[in-house]
């Protein structure tokens, strides 16, 4: 089933529907381990923008299809594919922002607590207490149970 071009309008990122070129790698990038499993959604939204989460979910309810999300890929049982599913990528929606008056940071789920965050709120004496693997997304991290150096801190 090939987007139309109303489809691909809706979207600043790129949806590649299976049977595509480039389909395989989206359906498999940044999982951390070599077991790919044999679960294959109708298609891939490489997100970029808020507005494109909104517009997949829309999408995958007018084509009755699940939805299923990766943020940094580390889940082992790689939850966010689903058969015949839309899977939302949202590595490419990364947006960080620290604020010094309440002490509270809003970060996007794909942003890596190690790799992004914690460099980020080290100009202000804060630190996220993430995982022993520093390119886990947050939203992972938070949602599955990431267990760090520092959690009980």
């Amino acid at each position: 089933m090939s987007p139309d071009s109303t489809t691909t309008e809706r979207f600043t990122g790129a949806l590649i529907v299976r049977g595509e070129a480039g389909y395989e790698h989206a359906r498999v990038a940044r999982i951390h381990h070599s077991r790919h499993p044999q679960r294959f959604p109708a298609a891939v939204l490489l997100a970029e923008t808020e507005n494109d989460v909104v517009e997949g979910v829309r999408l995958a309810r007018e084509r009755g299809w699940k939805v299923g999300v990766k943020s940094g890929g580390h889940s082992f049982p790689v939850w966010g594919l689903r058969d015949d599913g839309l899977l939302i990528d949202l590595f490419g929606l990364k947006d960080i922002h620290y604020d010094a008056t309440t002490g509270i940071v809003s970060v996007t789920p794909a942003v890596t607590g190690g790799q992004e965050l914690n460099p980020y709120l080290e100009q202000f004496g804060v630190f996220f207490p993430g995982g022993g693997c520093s390119s886990v997304g947050v939203g992972g991290f938070l949602l599955q149970g990431g267990i760090g150096w520092n959690f009980r801190g």
